[in-house]
Order: C-alpha cells, then sequence, then structure tokens
C-alpha cells in the first residue's frame, strides 16, 4: 500500500506511487466502475498522475 500522505496532485502513480502497468490499468478500471465514466484507451494512456486522474473525471463526470 501507499502512504496517504504520498498521494497528491502531483504524484505519479509509476514513479511515486510504484504502480505498474497492470495497476495503472486497474485504478482506470476502478475509476470508470466507481463514477460511472469510460475512459477511452487512448485517453487512459495519457494519465500518469493524482492530477491528471482527478482532472479527467471531473471532467467527465460534468
Amino acid at each position: 500500500g501507499v502512504d496517504e500522505g504520498e498521494v497528491k496532485p502531483e504524484a505519479s502513480f509509476t514513479n511515486d506511487l510504484g504502480a505498474d502497468s497492470l495497476d495503472t490499468v486497474e485504478l482506470i478500471m476502478e475509476f470508470e466502475k466507481e463514477f460511472n465514466i469510460a475512459i477511452p484507451d487512448d485517453q487512459a494512456e495519457n494519465i500518469s498522475t493524482v492530477g491528471q486522474a482527478i482532472e479527467h473525471i471531473e471532467k467527465a463526470t460534468k
């Protein structure tokens, strides 16, 4: 697991939070499920930080 204090908008899922490629795919799937949104693969590839994920989710849920 990751310490809650490490999860900041600028934190990279892979470099800062230790996620591998499978983890990031699972994260995207969880975001889609939790927020009832669809994130196309081409957009998912551009989500590499916590802040980018938040931004995408906010846009998709408006």
